[in-house]
């Protein structure tokens, strides 16, 4: 009689570990060289910015992100940098940059073809991000 029951006993264990190694569920990674250190981890609802990551876009009163503001005053900067040059207006369109100069030194169009190719370049230097036409005046 005591037989059967440790027997009983082993099967059941057996059969109840076995059951256990598929489940992955109740195992946790742990990175050592995470920030929190080796047994801390971050998490998140789903649905939301992940734990350290940027997060969401900010919107002026105009409706244009912070990015592409930032992304005008580096534009205007660059353009700057050429001399007798003064931007009047800078707009951004999807992947297009709108660029009016206008130079304070009489040319005929030749010359305005070659600053505003000049001025392109310029501005390509410090953002590649936009296809950038420029109009001189």
């Amino acid at each position: 009689m005591k037989l059967r029951e440790i027997l009983c006993l082993v099967i059941l264990s057996i059969l109840l570990t076995a059951c256990q190694q598929g489940d992955d569920r109740s195992e946790v990674i742990r990175d050592p060289e995470a920030p929190l250190g080796p047994d801390e981890f971050e998490t998140t609802d789903e649905g939301f910015t992940q734990i350290n990551q940027p997060g969401p876009r900010t919107f002026d009163q105009t409706g244009e992100s912070v990015d592409v503001i930032r992304d005008k005053k580096t534009i205007k900067q660059a353009a700057e940098r050429m001399p007798d040059v003064k931007v009047q207006s800078v707009s951004i369109n999807q992947s297009d940059a709108y660029v009016r100069v206008k130079i304070n030194a009489p040319m005929n169009e030749f010359e305005k073809k070659d600053w505003s190719s000049n001025i392109k370049s310029a501005i390509e230097g410090v953002t590649q991000r936009y296809d950038v036409h420029v109009s001189v005046e």
